[in-house]
């Protein structure tokens, strides 16, 4: 390879980090630089496809902000429109509940924008802890479907199993608040939600139904995506289009996953999935795991030396019992052979 082919690839090298990606790289050589220039095109396609779905996510995410700025705008002018009726003396209806009711819609927006900002800048500061579910649950539960006896809606909770989890504990209660919420709200007077756990050997699965009207289904591959607005996803409308997406995010964060899953009859269910047993290097420092290892390896240390005294011993016994057993039944032997051997001299 001499010095100009140095500088071609170089120069091809440069050129993808510029971000120069959409000149096809292309080699007639048949040497050894064949096969980088490939692994560079490679990467140019890979490169581009990547940018490609950037700037589709990103088209995506600026129409969905601005779905709700319009909708900040839409109440800004309602409460104008009450104001300037109220100031024409016009009373046939009561602007000032009107007007408070939608400050208070466009306030809860507001508020909840401003959460999944913190959300999405702040890590996790507090620390995954291992908890029974059956402890867990049932405080939490009763706090965030209090809302629905307010509307007389039955919330069925089947048997909790007796598991373990690992979780960041106000994180997962930030998830189940969202859906749970969001069921209470869609759910119609009278209706019912059902709460229902599935556990296998490493996974719990949280089943969350509701008999409110369901999501169309055009709208599922969307609801998850952050500022989706839930007044196309149903028909009761409302919502910010980040609580979804935050809980789809905490749930990774979880080594888990929250789906939403189609069904015949009216209705929205989630399933929330969760790992019933974390590593223990995920529940653990350094330190602590050091100080359990050197724990159960002083713990059991003496069983150890005491087993194996044991086995030797039994092994050794064994060994000297079939040696004693050899040296017999040589000794049987010889004798019958001496023995035989005196009988065909006689013989002859």
């Amino acid at each position: 390879m001499n010095s100009a082919d140095v500088r071609r690839l170089t120069e091809t090298i440069k050129r993808l980090q510029s971000d120069r990606v959409a000149e096809r790289i292309s080699s007639d050589r048949t040497d050894e630089l064949h096969a980088a220039y490939s692994a560079l095109e490679d990467l140019r396609l890979k490169i581009l496809e990547k940018d490609s779905l950037l700037s589709l996510s990103d088209e995506r995410t600026e129409r969905q902000i601005a779905a709700v700025t319009h909708d900040l705008k839409t109440y800004i002018a309602l409460i104008s429109g009450y104001a300037e009726s109220l100031q024409d003396g016009i009373d046939d209806r009561d602007y000032l509940v009107l007007i408070r009711e939608k400050c208070a819609e466009m306030n809860k927006i507001v508020l909840k924008i401003i959460d999944d900002a913190k959300a999405s800048a702040e890590q996790l500061k507090s620390r995954i802890r291992l908890v029974g579910l059956r402890e867990f649950l049932p405080p939490v539960l009763g706090r965030l479907t209090e809302p629905a006896f307010k509307k007389n809606i039955s919330v069925l909770v089947s048997r909790i199993p007796n598991v373990r989890i690992a979780i960041y504990q106000s994180d997962f209660e930030s998830v189940l608040e969202n859906v749970l919420s969001n069921a209470i709200e869609h759910t119609p007077e009278n209706g019912k939600i059902r709460i229902t756990f599935t556990p296998s050997f490493t996974n719990l699965i949280i089943n969350i139904i509701d008999s409110g009207p369901g999501v169309k289904p055009e709208d599922v591959p969307l609801i998850f995506e952050r500022y989706y607005t839930g007044d196309k996803s149903r028909p009761a409308g409302g919502g910010t289009g980040v609580g979804l997406a935050n809980a789809k995010e905490i749930m990774l964060r979880h080594s888990g996953d929250i789906k939403y899953v189609l069904r015949r009859r009216h209705g929205a269910r989630f399933l929330i999935n969760l790992p019933k047993y974390s590593k223990l290097k995920d529940v653990l420092t350094p330190a602590e795991l050091r100080f359990l290892y050197s724990f159960m390896f002083l713990l059991f240390f003496p069983f150890v030396v005491v087993f194996a005294f044991i086995n030797l011993f039994i092994t050794s016994a064994w060994i000297i019992r079939d040696n004693r057993v050899i040296a017999r039944s040589k000794k049987r032997v010889k004798p019958k052979s001496r023995l035989a051997g005196k009988k065909t001299k006689a013989n002859k």
